[in-house]
């Protein structure tokens, strides 16, 4: 397995997965571009460049009381410039941390009993949904 990765690294010169990353954005932009979907739902102005493109979702959905859910909602992902999307990245960061939440105890944001609970509430169930889980 070694080898088969330093031969992809040697082909590619970069690692595969890297790689593969950046050809899934390749064909995400031109099909957006296609689509006429270029287009900052920060903005509103057309994203011209593939290294101006970010994937933003437009509820931050580390919030959301579902993150995995709410990461994977493609009703919540839209297409931005980079620079709108890391602008309101900051903006977030910025904002009081939301209580009752086991990510803001993991942020480092909040240790209060309401987001000590919640931590806690939230291994309790991925400790049942995975005790039997194993790895590889």
């Amino acid at each position: 397995m070694e080898k088969s990765n330093q031969n992809k690294y040697d082909l590619l010169g970069m690692p595969h997965g890297t790689a593969t990353h950046q050809l899934r954005k390749k064909i995400m932009f031109s099909m957006m571009q296609r689509l006429g979907e270029d287009v900052c739902y920060r903005c509103g102005k057309k994203i011209e460049n593939i290294d101006d493109f970010s994937i933003e979702h437009m509820e931050a959905w580390q919030q959301a009381k579902n993150p995995k859910e709410a990461f994977f909602d493609l009703d919540n992902i839209s297409f931005s410039h980079l620079k709108c999307n890391i602008a309101v990245g900051k903006k977030m960061e910025k904002q009081p941390p939301i209580h009752g939440l086991s990510t803001t105890y993991k942020s480092g944001k909040c240790k209060c009993p309401k987001c000590t609970e919640a931590t806690k509430m939230y291994m309790r169930e991925w400790r049942k949904t995975n005790k039997n889980r194993k790895v590889v």
